[in-house]
């Protein structure tokens, strides 16, 4: 089981993209080169990924960071998956380089056995380089709990 996870691109990836967007330029050529990360969180009531198994997710969800214009959209897909017995929801959080919080976009809360697929894309800025994407369980009196995380950059 793993709580946090950290996806850093290639010094040379990142400063290829960041001069992209820093002309205004969109990223050319062959869809490969928008970069892809497949975030994967397992905790032990709450799952984030593409594809599960009794034990955990067994492949990541989609995380593209699509730079067109010059403006950096992170978009989201995948599953989340809930055990009997507990509520929560996926909180994607946006940051600046400087690690100063951009905003924040979360899904509806979900209760129950179930696996539900998830999307948020529907935050851009030119400054955004890296998400935080929590797990956060509902507590008794209605607050939630981050209980898994996967950090990705640009």
């Amino acid at each position: 089981m793993s709580i946090m996870s950290i996806s850093l691109r290639s010094a040379a990836t990142a400063a290829a993209l960041a001069a992209a967007v820093a002309g205004g330029i969109a990223a050319a050529g062959p869809a490969s080169a928008v970069p892809v990360d497949r975030p994967i969180i397992d905790t032990a009531r709450l799952d984030f990924g593409g594809a599960f198994s009794p034990g955990g997710p067994t492949s990541g969800g989609r995380l593209q960071w699509d730079v067109a214009g010059g403006v950096i959209t992170p978009k989201l897909t995948g599953n989340f998956r809930v055990q009997a017995g507990t509520c929560g929801k996926v909180r994607m959080v946006y940051y600046r380089p400087n690690h100063t919080v951009l905003a924040a976009r979360e899904t509806n809360v979900v209760c129950g056995q179930s696996t539900t697929p998830i999307r948020i894309d529907n935050f851009a800025d030119p400054l955004a380089r890296h998400v935080h994407i929590n797990l956060d369980r509902r507590n008794n009196d209605g607050t939630f709990t981050t209980v898994g995380a996967s950090v990705q950059s640009l």
